[in-house]
């Protein structure tokens, strides 16, 4: 059997994904969250958990991806996409 990740390189990007992805709702969860509502700060695997959760509840009704190509696609926009919302939050509501 084959290795994945050996032969399909930019899969490892995925995880990459969703480390941005817990670090961009951990932050904002810091940002906001802890001093409106005075809950504690929760931990990077929570905050990666979340994530999932969030993507889950977010995607139910998009289809996965059939293509490479697509496959690709969805993950330049995984990586993207939490640094783009955290750096909007730290400009508008952070400072």
């Amino acid at each position: 059997m084959e290795n994945v990740l050996k032969n399909r390189p930019w899969l490892r990007l995925m995880y990459v994904g969703w480390l941005l992805n817990g670090i961009a709702i951990k932050l904002i969860w810091g940002w906001f969250i802890v001093p409106v509502l005075g809950l504690s700060m929760i931990s990077l695997p929570v905050s990666i958990v979340n994530g999932f959760l969030i993507g889950i509840l977010i995607r139910m009704h998009q289809s996965w991806s059939n293509t490479e190509e697509e496959a690709r696609q969805r993950i330049i926009h995984d990586i993207l996409r939490p640094i783009i919302i955290t750096i909007i939050s730290y400009l508008f509501f952070a400072r």
